[in-house]
């Protein structure tokens, strides 16, 4: 059973994703590149299109709240549409990043991500303006940058314009950003390993430390926090107790956009209620589905619920 509303997912620094396959990389010499591939992306993108499988035809409603602007925002809302994402954009100046993603043949990649666009005080306003006034909202989700020289409490407002009014919140960014949006006491947050050892200040050599880390995060934020373990699994310490959840073991095909799946998965399972393990259960099977698949590609919904049943909870007190 969900709660009635919809949940907004926030991309406020989104990105076209470009995939260049290279036999391999040559440095200082000319590059061949065999095929290209373009698709939306950026975090927040990311978790838009996987909610929107997770949800299927159960009538779960979700919005992406994205600014766009220039050519690429116009080829931006062209994959929007054709991948049937609902989307509020607000228009911007300048103009929307194109990510560039080299993959070899022996699937190694290079990564180069532009800063993005600046975005204006009065772009701002019509931002933060529709989050205050926009209406029956049951789960806000802010994943991803900041857009260049945003200030760094901007998710902290963000999350606490929702929080004000009883609404949930999900955070999912990492550095300055995160650590002023924690201040926002959202309802679950999720960070890496290495996010969350950017927040507490110091190296987790082990899952210990990690634990611990986790347990402190938890008491700052007043909520959740599920920390992302790659092939390992997942953490999830909390008010309703502490998990350890593991990966099915899976041929890896691509790492773009797992963390963003596992996010999705999550968010999905707080929409419908879902107790703890099972929501922790459909969440790394999303993610473990997403690094079966080529970059820009998704399962089958049906293959992500099936895959969730295999998937291994432990309670850890």
């Amino acid at each position: 059973m969900s709660a009635t509303g919809k949940t907004l997912i926030f991309s406020l620094n989104p990105a076209v994703d470009v995939e260049w396959i290279v036999p391999k990389v040559l440095w200082e010499e000319k590059n061949n590149i065999l095929s290209e591939r373009r698709w939306a992306g950026g975090k927040g993108v990311n978790v838009a299109r996987w909610f929107r499988l997770l949800s299927g035809d159960t009538g779960e409603e979700s919005q992406l709240v994205i600014p766009l602007g220039g050519l690429t925002g116009r080829e931006m809302e062209e994959y929007l549409a054709q991948d049937g994402i609902a989307f509020r954009a607000f228009p911007l100046k300048d103009s929307t990043r194109a990510n560039i993603i080299v993959t070899t043949d022996d699937k190694r990649q290079l990564r180069f991500n532009p800063l993005g666009p600046e975005l204006t005080s009065e772009e701002w306003d019509s931002l933060f303006r529709f989050a205050r006034e926009t209406q029956d909202v049951k789960l806000a989700i802010f994943s991803g940058a900041l857009p260049r020289k945003a200030p760094k409490d901007t998710y902290r407002k963000l999350l606490e314009i929702f929080s004000s009014r009883s609404i949930k919140t999900i955070l999912d960014c990492d550095g300055e950003a995160f650590a002023q949006g924690v201040d926002g006491h959202p309802f679950l947050v999720k960070p890496n390993e290495f996010e969350l050892a950017q927040w507490a200040g110091h190296e987790l050599p082990d899952m210990a430390s990690v634990r611990s880390a986790a347990k402190d995060l938890s008491s700052a934020t007043q909520g959740n926090v599920l920390v992302s373990l790659g092939a390992d699994g997942a953490l999830m310490v909390g008010n309703q107790g502490e998990y350890r959840v593991y990966s099915p073991q899976v041929k890896v095909l691509n790492k773009i956009g797992a963390g963003d799946s596992l996010l999705a998965g999550i968010s999905y399972a707080v929409t419908r209620q879902m107790p703890p393990v099972e929501a922790l259960q459909l969440a790394i099977a999303t993610s473990t589905s997403a690094v079966a698949c080529a970059a820009g590609l998704l399962p089958s919904r049906e293959d992500i619920f099936r895959l969730k049943e295999s998937v291994r909870v432990e309670r850890l007190n």
